[in-house]
């Protein structure tokens, strides 16, 4: 157990504006920004949102039949190692990285790996910060605020007694700091995502893996490079074939977008709840023993 003592500093959260531009191309522009609103849920009283169970459905039932349709159609050997890593293949665009908090312990940062997809380096780093901050903490007591200046408020007035507690989890600003550095371009994007594992996780052991690749991961992965090819248009067909003709309109295109988005986080969760068993027993992503 890791607990702290008097001398532990504190360190409050950086404020969410935009840093300067880095890198040649500016690729990472703005990474201490706020996160993007997440698109509304779709109300339950939208029309659209009574069509939902059977959109469900057809997807489950349209991606296991893509499914066993690709692992019975013959192929050759370069098609089979493109399966097998089809969630991890460098330089694939399906590829999908995965969060270090998730990958260090997967049963306490499910939802990092369930609402969030990261395509890119950059995706991961503001993942990090906008999610796993580290909160403003008594270093005396243990106790979280909301807020840093009421942390800070209460440190002052010294009222608090000396408390053996863990420490809570995330990033500093310092360690944030050192993620917003830019990366040398002609790094590899795996070795980038293990340089932001040594910041976040200092002197811990490398991870055997960086990307999403149990069984149940592997699914979901899957899942979600057919739904980013093929939602729409399924949704678009079904809607049709049910007399929802007027979702091209800009309130009711809204409607659609998210009930694609709702059918993608149910079937998500269909797939967590069917198949994580088949993971319980083996490590995901455990730390190398090098």
């Amino acid at each position: 157990m890791n607990h702290l003592s008097r001398n532990v500093p504190y360190y409050s959260p950086a404020p969410g504006y935009v840093t300067d531009s880095y890198g040649p191309e500016g690729d990472e522009v703005g990474f201490f920004e706020l996160p993007m609103q997440e698109p509304l849920p779709l109300h339950p009283d939208d029309p659209l949102a009574q069509t939902a169970d059977e959109l469900v459905a057809l997807a489950i039932e349209s991606f296991q039949h893509e499914k066993h349709r690709s692992e019975t159609r013959p192929r050759n050997s370069r098609s089979r190692r493109a399966d097998r890593s089809r969630c991890s293949n460098r330089g694939d665009p399906g590829r999908q990285f995965a969060c270090p908090f998730y990958l260090r312990r997967p049963a306490d940062h499910m939802q990092c790996f369930t609402n969030f997809e990261f395509r890119a380096i950059k995706d991961v780093k503001k993942h990090v910060w906008n999610n796993h901050r580290l909160p403003p903490y008594c270093p005396i007591c243990g106790r979280i605020f909301s807020t840093a200046a009421s942390c800070d408020s209460h440190i002052r007035y010294r009222g608090c007694t000396l408390q053996d507690f863990i420490k809570p989890e995330g990033i500093t600003v310092q360690q944030a700091q050192q993620l917003a550095e830019p990366a040398d371009a002609r790094m590899h994007e795996d070795l980038q995502w293990l340089s932001i594992w040594a910041v976040v996780f200092p002197g811990e052991s490398y991870p055997t893996e960086m990307y999403p690749s149990g069984s149940m991961e592997t699914a979901v992965c899957a899942f979600r490079n057919y739904w980013a090819a093929n939602g729409e248009r399924t949704v678009s067909e079904f809607l049709q074939g049910r007399g929802f003709h007027r979702y091209t309109l800009p309130d009711e295109r809204r409607s659609f977008k998210a009930l694609c988005k709702t059918v993608l986080r149910r079937v998500i969760d269909y797939l967590v709840e069917n198949l994580a068993h088949e993971d319980s027993d083996a490590s995901v992503g455990g730390p190398s023993t090098s």
